[in-house]
This record gives C-alpha cells, sequence and structure tokens, in this order.
C-alpha cells in the first residue's frame, strides 16, 4: 500500500503533467482554436481516466487496510478480556490461563505484522508503543511460574493500560479513503475550472 509520503509524490506526478499541458495548451492557442480544442478534450479523457483508475485502486486497499485493522482490534479486544481476569490461586489454572494468554498473544502478534504494514505513519507511533509493552509482558509471562506470579501482574497492567488507549485510537484513526475522496474531489473541482476557462477562450 502506498504510503504518505508515495501519495505526496504521486500528486507531484500528476500537477506536473498538468503544468505540461497548459503550456502545450498555450502554444496550441497560438496556433489555432480547433488545435487547442483538440489537445483540451485528450487531456480531459486522460485526466478522467486516471481518477478513475486511482479511486478503484486505492478503494481495494482500503479496503484491504480495513480488513486487516479491523482483525486486529478484534485481536486486541480477545486479549484485553483475558488480561482483566482474575489471575488464577491455583497452580494447573494459572499454567492454563499461561498457555490461553501466550497463545493469543502469538497469534495477535502475527495479525500486527500484518496490520503494521496497512497502518499510517501517526497510527505506527501508537503501534510501536504497543508492541513493545506486549514484548516485555509476553517474555515475562513465558518465564513466569505460579510461585512468582506477582511480578508478571505488574507488566500486566502496563500492558492493559497501553492497550486501552490503542483501542481508544482505532475508534479515531482517519481513514484512507477519506483522504482518497478528498483528494478526488479537489483534482475534479480545478480540472472543471481549467475546463470552463479554455471553453471560454475557444469561443472568443
Amino acid at each position: 500500500m502506498r504510503s504518505e509520503k508515495d501519495f505526496v509524490e504521486f500528486g507531484k506526478e500528476k500537477m506536473d503533467q498538468l503544468k505540461s499541458f497548459f503550456e502545450e495548451l498555450e502554444v496550441q492557442l497560438a496556433l489555432g482554436k480547433a488545435e487547442a480544442k483538440e489537445v483540451f478534450e485528450r487531456e480531459k479523457k486522460n485526466v478522467t481516466e486516471f481518477i478513475n483508475v486511482q479511486r478503484s485502486r486505492l478503494q481495494k486497499e482500503e479496503e484491504l487496510k480495513i480488513e486487516r485493522l479491523n482483525a486486529l482490534e478484534a485481536k486486541m479486544k480477545e486479549l484485553a478480556a483475558l488480561l482483566a481476569e482474575e489471575s488464577p490461586d491455583k497452580v494447573k489454572a494459572y499454567d492454563k490461563s499461561k498457555e490461553t494468554l501466550l497463545h493469543c498473544i502469538y497469534s495477535l502478534e502475527a495479525v500486527l505484522k500484518e496490520a503494521y504494514v496497512e497502518a499510517g505513519a501517526a497510527l505506527r507511533v501508537y503501534l510501536d508503543q504497543f508492541r513493545t509493552a506486549l514484548d516485555a509482558y509476553r517474555i515475562r509471562l513465558a518465564l513466569s511460574s505460579f510461585e512468582n506470579r506477582a511480578e508478571v501482574e505488574v507488566q500486566k497492567e502496563v500492558l492493559s493500560a497501553v492497550l486501552t488507549g490503542m483501542l481508544d485510537r482505532f475508534r479515531t484513526e482517519e481513514k484512507t479513503e477519506e483522504k482518497l475522496e478528498h483528494f478526488v474531489a479537489e483534482l475534479e473541482t480545478a480540472f472543471d475550472h481549467v475546463k470552463k476557462a479554455v471553453k471560454e477562450l475557444i469561443k472568443s
């Protein structure tokens, strides 16, 4: 998926194309209105095709992003529920709880790896913080025993706090789809203004 930097470069490339178009149009206007109209109609078709292709491609990427982030959020909620449970006071129960927690964490880490690629720069900062807290808890939990379970509780509280903040962040995450529609709307509006201006020039 394109990063925010890629989108900026992507926009610059299109603006360069439009700049070349305007320069060519200026030359054609000097040569004659018929040639200018032909150039304009050609570029109009190119821009329309460009907008449609990019909208379709980016919408597919957005669907993948949403799917992976939703899967990550579901796994985080699953872990949050396990962390909220009381620590067992029996050896066998503790070992069973430990096994369940580690299995959930390993599964979450696999989903996190895929979702991280889809996340924006702002969300990645929070995911990095969460991953650090998750790693610390996983290691402490894996090395723990029923006898020293109190040591794990401290790291558990830290992870729970970070996890709560992470789940809140998901609810405020800006979607790429919204950015895309805004970008496309601006491009279409700008081109409509150009189209109107050029038609006036051709009529005169």
